[in-house]
């Protein structure tokens, strides 16, 4: 793209008359008209110096330099389009609206007020007729095109803007000129109050919402404070406002507290004359009024007046053409009322974001880009603060008031230096407009708005809520906000919840049907962590959360094996942060029997979903409490689950070291199972070491153990022990694949579909050592399959590495290397030290070199390592 101009500039938007229409009627010939279009336009703008800044649909926004090219452009496209032959009878209106101002760069578009108006020009325009603003007409009246005129078509108030803007009209010689009425606000009643600040387009919300409009007589927006309920629905009035003879009114009901002043309110708004003396009430006058006109009322902040939602019922049936915008933090729940839930503004991912000139097309960042512009003109995203941005937007929660705050501290702070001080974002984000309400001067003010009209007992759940880490399920919540322990809560938890939805603080998740969460906006939860600090129950209310968390745990931990382990792994990895703040408890509390449950209960999660480094500063930080060392069965399981997370991060000296602590815990208790379960995990450094012969006593002793206490699962993981160690041997197969084979069949019977990979994954091993490499690829793919099943990451990328063997094996040396690449890059994010990369990397490498060229195993080895995770296994099941 041409670089784009800057200082005064002159924005022209154009776009098709009745586009939608024109769809309709010509269906598949419509992609060739749009396209003829296209070019018309694009020649005439290219002749007279314009640079395209960005096209969509139909739509084109071009930037001109000089104010007289871009009226030479706007007439040389008119009378391109009124010659050019189209096919048929179709027609292409096309209408533009252009404005001089400053052009502001924000990353690869323009910014500012300007943009926004010239947009508002074209939008008041005919198919045919070009506008202009009067700061284009002052910069071109002495240099006009002798084939053209203006016509002053006098001041118009645009939507969204607060400035009136006198328009002119284009008159080209040849051309159309006889238009009806341009389409500005003002030609019908209304009092909408006029907005200082643009409009960030959230054009998905505002599509949807005017179809919800047309299906409902009462439109209710609800959501948190400072969602933009209230610029949603202005932006709503205007753009349907047209459709109502008798105006739109924008009624602010934030002041009043009494229900039963409502009417009373409408009517103010409204004008409506006081008979002296009347006995009618001001209903009954409002409802006479009404009646029969065709009228749009837009009640604001209802939320503190739900119990008068009668009067909106009363209103909508004295008039058949009335109807009613609503916003509100609770629903009405009258008879044919739609809600509309506002969401906040799309953000941008801070771990995977685009360049910095495509971020600016989230709305949170647009958002915070043009607010920002407005207290400090020469701000600018650049590829250093662009993730502050990002990340600023996100922990915000994508709130537009919580944005608007953040972006006018821009004034005195980088981004960056904003990102670091948002730890405390109530007392950050101050300084509203004082034109604007008080409650929306501090994000604090409106949340505190929200929590004010709570009774008693809902705010008692609100607070208890909060200790909360991204959410909970339904039993969780009831476990600690209703425990007993607690006191009377004086409502049911469900319904308190409900209620709390209900009044948008908070939300639900109900992407797992099975499984909807209860969530808070970390900016709504920060408030109700002060008032559950400030209570006296925060110590008891996360007591009870830990421990709820902990059985949590230890019941997810006995299901994450066998057929439904995907769900369960599913349902720890959501509550990670919950298990992480039970754990915080416990270590501040001096609560080690409760860390080390924890320990004991989440450990195979962690190396099953790529959570070892967070889980080795668990175990080291479980390990150094006062009775982390006690001589019981917990604390031998302890040991076992620490050593466990050492086995899988490669390191043989710790869990050498916890694995015997563990058997010697266990022969002090006389315990034969735990001590027969502890021994087989010993045997495990034996084989990465080497140590055969001692790998081998301690398998054989666990399972002559679990022999004698008739343990068929103990049996099996010391049979699987056992064969391992003797296909290391590799003088013994036929007796390792006969043990391997014994062990699968109980591990069928108990439903542990975990073992069962393992299984597989060894039988594959013996086979490759054979030479048997078809068999050991069947093996490889059944294992990949179960562990894909459950989202095992770190099984995935052993099978992944098995195939890469295989193919290397086999000769197939450019999927060894793809496969072997894909390890390698996924390896870090599973924590996993004993996944090898391909435990013959370097063999493949020299085999490689010799039968491609090195710049082609470069070339293969590159492509492979973008590759997710999806993309792995994907290409590893092609095979079949």
């Amino acid at each position: 793209m041409q670089q784009l101009p800057t200082g005064t500039v002159t924005f022209v938007f154009s776009d098709i008359e009745g586009s939608t229409r024109l769809l309709q009627a010509l269906g598949n010939a419509y992609p060739s008209v749009l396209e003829q279009h296209g070019a018309l336009l694009r020649e005439s703008f290219a002749i007279n110096n314009g640079v395209v800044v960005s096209t969509e649909g139909d739509s084109f926004f071009v930037v001109f330099s000089s104010p007289t090219d871009a009226i030479l452009a706007a007439m040389g496209a008119q009378r391109a389009l009124s010659q050019h032959e189209w096919d048929g009878e179709t027609q292409v209106n096309v209408r533009m609206g252009l404005h001089s101002g400053d052009g502001i760069l924000g990353g690869d578009n323009y910014v500012g007020i300007d943009v926004h108006r010239a947009a508002r020009i074209m939008a008041t325009a005919y198919g045919g007729q070009v506008l202009i603003s009067d700061s284009t007409r002052s910069l071109v009246q002495n240099d006009l095109p002798t084939s053209v005129s203006l016509a002053d078509l006098g001041e118009h108030k645009l939507k969204d803007l607060a400035k009136a803007e006198h328009i002119f009209q284009l008159v080209i010689e040849g051309l159309p000129s006889d238009f009806p009425a341009i389409k500005s606000l003002g030609n019908k009643p209304n009092n909408l109050p006029a907005q200082l600040t643009s409009f960030i387009a959230r054009d998905q919300e505002l599509a949807r919402i005017k179809e919800l409009f047309k299906q409902a007589r009462c439109l209710s927006l609800t959501g948190p404070g400072g969602t933009g309920k209230t610029r949603l629905s202005l932006e709503l009035a205007r753009e349907v406002g047209d459709d109502f003879a008798n105006g739109t009114f924008f009624v602010q009901l934030a002041s009043v507290s009494d229900p039963n002043m409502i009417a009373t309110t409408i009517a103010q708004t409204l004008h409506l004359p006081e008979t002296p003396g009347a006995t009618r009430s001001p209903l009954a006058r409002l409802v006479e009024h009404v009646s029969g006109r065709e009228m749009l009322l837009v009640l604001d902040n209802f939320e503190q007046l739900v119990a008068g939602g009668a009067i909106v019922s009363d209103l909508l049936k004295a008039s058949p053409n009335l109807k009613v915008v609503i916003t509100t933090r609770v629903p009405l729940h009258i008879q044919g009322e739609r809600e509309y839930p506002v969401p906040p503004l799309a953000l941008p991912d801070p771990n995977n974001l685009p360049d910095a000139a495509m971020l600016s097309q989230y709305e949170s960042v647009a958002l915070f880009i043009e607010r920002a512009v407005t207290v400090r003109p020469d701000f600018k995203v650049t590829n250093q603060n662009a993730p502050a941005i990002a990340e600023i937007c996100a922990r915000l929660d994508g709130l537009p008031l919580a944005i608007e705050l953040a972006a006018a501290r821009v004034r005195v702070l980088t981004p960056e230096a904003l990102l670091a001080r948002l730890g405390t974002r109530l007392k950050l984000l101050v300084g509203g407009g004082t034109d604007i309400p008080q409650r929306q001067q501090t994000l604090r003010g409106a949340i505190e708005w929200s929590h004010d009209l709570l009774d008693e007992p809902e705010r008692r759940v609100f607070r208890r809520f909060s200790v909360f880490v991204g959410g909970c399920r339904l039993e969780e919540a009831e476990a600690v906000c209703g425990s007993v322990d607690l006191g009377d809560l004086s409502i049911d938890v469900f319904e308190g919840l409900s209620s709390l939805v209900d009044k948008s603080l908070i939300k639900t998740d109900e992407s797992d049907a099975l499984d909807v969460r209860f969530f808070m906006l970390e900016t709504i939860r920060e408030y109700a962590v002060e008032k559950l600090t400030e209570s006296d129950e925060s110590n008891d209310v996360a007591k009870q959360h830990a421990i709820a968390y902990t059985e949590f745990a230890e019941l997810a931990s006995s299901n994450i094996l066998g057929q439904h382990r995907r769900t369960w792994l599913d349902r720890l990895e959501r509550d990670n942060d919950n298990l992480a703040a039970a754990h915080a408890w416990g270590l501040s509390n001096g609560g080690a029997d409760l860390v080390l449950r924890l320990l004991v209960a989440v450990w195979r999660f962690w190396h099953m979903r790529g959570y070892l480094q967070e889980g080795k500063q668990r175990v080291d930080e479980a390990m150094a409490m006062d009775g982390a060392n006690q001589q019981t069965a917990l604390g031998a399981r302890a040991k076992q689950a620490a050593g466990s997370v050492s086995h899988w991060q490669g390191d043989t000296t710790r869990q050498v070291t916890f694995y015997d602590q563990a058997i010697e815990i266990w022969r002090k208790l006389d315990d034969d199972i735990g001590l027969a379960d502890a021994l087989y995990d010993r045997s495990f450094p034996c084989m990465a070491e080497g140590q055969i012969e001692s790998g081998r006593a301690y398998a054989e002793e666990s399972f002559a153990l679990a022999e004698k206490v008739g343990d068929r699962v103990a049996v099996a993981n010391s049979q699987w022990a056992l064969a391992s160690l003797d296909a290391m041997d590799t003088r013994d197969l036929a007796s390792a694949e006969s043990r391997l084979l014994a062990a699968m069949r109980t591990f069928r019977d108990e439903d542990n579909a975990f073992m069962q990979m393992w299984i597989l994954h060894s039988l594959g091993e013996m086979y490759l050592v054979q030479n048997k490499t078809d068999a050991a690829e069947i093996e490889f793919l059944k294992a990949l399959k179960l562990a894909t099943e459950a989202m095992d990451l770190s099984g995935i990328l052993f099978q992944l590495d098995n195939l890469s063997a295989s193919a290397k094996q086999r000769g197939d040396l450019e999927r060894a290397i793809r496969l072997a690449a894909t390890v390698s890059a996924l390896k870090d994010s599973s924590g996993a030290d004993l996944v090898t990369t391909s435990r013959e990397m370097s063999g493949i490498d020299s085999v490689g070199r010799d039968a491609l060229a090195a710049d082609r195993l470069e070339e293969i080895w590159a492509e492979a390592e973008k590759w997710n995770l999806d993309d792995a296994i994907a290409y590893a099941l092609s095979s079949e």
